[in-house]
């Protein structure tokens, strides 16, 4: 295929650019990337930051399905009080079944407040892995309510349930991805602020059905300076 959409936040309300204040743009190609579209605005943001001045919603991942549809994640930011994104409250999707051209009404998924760090699509299913976490104290797990859940859509991203909780540590963790290995089995990763130097981990045989025990993998480590060397 050679269309892509490319999304980006704009955020020219906030004089400091770097914030949640603002709604989503993207742009197309028709060939691989070479060129682009002028930009289109994604209307189910704009139309939530206008409602109320007081959430706004940001893009973060997307998926096609098998009719081709495209299912774009938001992570839906109260900033009422803070531009920083945070809190978070219930993640919502937008579906678009003209390749991008128009989208649906913001939908939520769940009702527990959060956000989604990544989605798959494999075999008819939608995999979305999601921090449940309000972050109104911070962006990783302060509490044991904070948790990451495996949420599917079986019926092409029109309904979602839960499947899983994951049994990967939460607490002062954050961020998250997912993949599935050459055999099969289904990966997910996060981070840990107490040990930036180790990724927590945990395996899944059967799709995240049920999981194995949490594990750390090393991924980096400091180099220490030599203390001298001849030439």
């Amino acid at each position: 295929m050679k269309k892509i959409l490319a999304f980006y936040p704009n955020c020219s309300l906030d004089e400091k650019g770097h914030s949640a204040v603002g709604w989503m743009e993207y742009k197309r190609s028709e060939d691989y990337g070479e060129t682009w579209s002028q930009p289109y605005i994604f209307q189910p943001s704009l139309k939530l930051l206008h409602s109320e001045m007081k959430y706004s919603a940001m893009c973060e991942k997307a998926i096609v399905n098998e009719k081709g549809d495209i299912i774009v994640y938001q992570l839906i930011c109260d900033i009422s009080n803070d531009p920083q994104w945070q809190p978070y409250m219930v993640p919502s999707y937008s579906i678009s079944r003209d390749k991008g051209s128009t989208w649906s009404n913001l939908r939520q998924i769940g009702t527990r407040r959060g956000r989604i760090y990544d989605a798959m699509y494999q075999e008819g299913t939608i995999f979305l892995l999601l921090f449940v976490n309000d972050a109104t104290v911070d962006w990783t797990g302060q509490t044991t309510d904070h948790y990451y859940s495996l949420v599917v859509s079986e019926d092409g991203g029109e309904n979602y349930y839960e499947r899983s909780r994951i049994p990967i540590p939460s607490l002062h963790h954050g961020y998250g991805s997912m993949m599935f290995l050459e055999d099969g089995r289904l990966i997910v990763y996060n981070y840990n602020l107490d040990d930036e130097y180790n990724l927590s981990y945990v395996l899944s045989e059967d799709k995240g059905m049920s999981w194995g025990q949490a594990g750390t993998t090393f991924v980096a480590k400091k180099i220490r300076e030599p203390a001298g060397c001849r030439l």
